[in-house]
């Protein structure tokens, strides 16, 4: 049985990793952007996830991070608007990304019934049940 030398990080792993190194890079996002990215990428590499499992959306938002990423790696001119932006995707894929729990759905949901909770939730009627005096 071969040794594993760079074995699995756990979960818990990348949230500590992540909460080491988000509020420096939400003050400098030029300088790191590219550590959060590596997180993201290396959590959704060992779970297995392509880009394409995410929603559409989300998955145009990490491509143009990476992209914003390699232009900061080449040195180029970046208006703080579109660093800002592709930190945001990062985030974004990140919470995505975590596993279910805290709250998150254990299975996706159809995309009509998360426009009925959205509407019930508006509403304020979450199907709260109604008990007898």
């Amino acid at each position: 049985m071969a040794f594993d030398e760079n074995p699995p990080v756990s979960d818990d792993e990348y949230a500590a990793e992540w909460a080491s190194v988000i509020d420096d890079a939400r003050a400098d996002p030029t300088d790191g952007l590219d550590d959060l990215l590596s997180i993201v990428d290396r959590m959704r590499v060992e779970r297995g996830l392509a880009t394409d499992d995410l929603p559409p959306e989300l998955g145009r938002r990490l491509d143009y991070a990476r992209e914003i990423v390699g232009r900061l790696e080449r040195g180029d001119d970046l208006e703080d608007g579109d660093v800002r932006a592709a930190l945001a995707a990062v985030e974004a894929v990140f919470d995505e990304s975590r596993p279910f729990g805290d709250g998150r759905y254990t299975e996706p949901i159809d995309p009509a019934a998360d426009e009925q909770i959205d509407l019930e939730s508006a509403a304020g009627d979450v199907g709260e049940t109604q008990t007898d005096p």
